[in-house]
């Protein structure tokens, strides 16, 4: 008998085997309630646990009583959190991780991040994405400057 044969009903066996198992987990009353109970006490936790993180979500009386009130009028946050009016541009800033600053002027050709000192023009950071991925992969990228069609 080769090994093929004897693995297969070695195989054949322990599925019929777990099937038999299987089906006494499933038929057995006491199986059955058992799980059963695991599925009642699980939704519990989980239902006790929704409504821990929801207590912790609800806004506080204030931020409630704040949502009634009016913005400030012609008002508007530019670069460094400073308010200003409508007679200036606001020029939008963010601060994200990694000690860098993400800044939209209106008057500026294209947004610009700065990181380190070092200030880039979005575009940039895009185009040099592209040749750097066309680079990795041995692909022309038609959207890269100076790329031939």
């Amino acid at each position: 008998m080769s090994i093929v044969h004897k693995l297969t009903l070695f195989l054949s066996k322990a599925v019929h085997h777990l099937r038999t198992l299987l089906n006494l987990v499933l038929t057995n009353s006491e199986a059955r309630k058992l799980l059963s109970d695991f599925g009642v006490i699980g939704r519990d936790l989980l239902a006790r646990g929704a409504a821990k993180v929801s207590e912790n979500l609800r806004p506080d009386e204030d931020q409630l009583a704040r949502v009634n009130h009016a913005a400030p009028q012609d008002q508007f946050v530019t670069e460094g959190g400073r308010a200003t009016g409508p007679e200036e541009k606001p020029v939008f800033d963010a601060k994200l991780p990694f000690d860098t600053t993400f800044k939209h002027d209106p008057d500026a050709p294209q947004p610009t991040v700065e990181r380190g000192g070092d200030v880039r023009g979005v575009g940039d950071i895009v185009d040099s994405g592209r040749q750097q991925t066309s680079e990795a992969s041995g692909a022309v990228d038609p959207h890269i400057s100076g790329a031939k069609e």
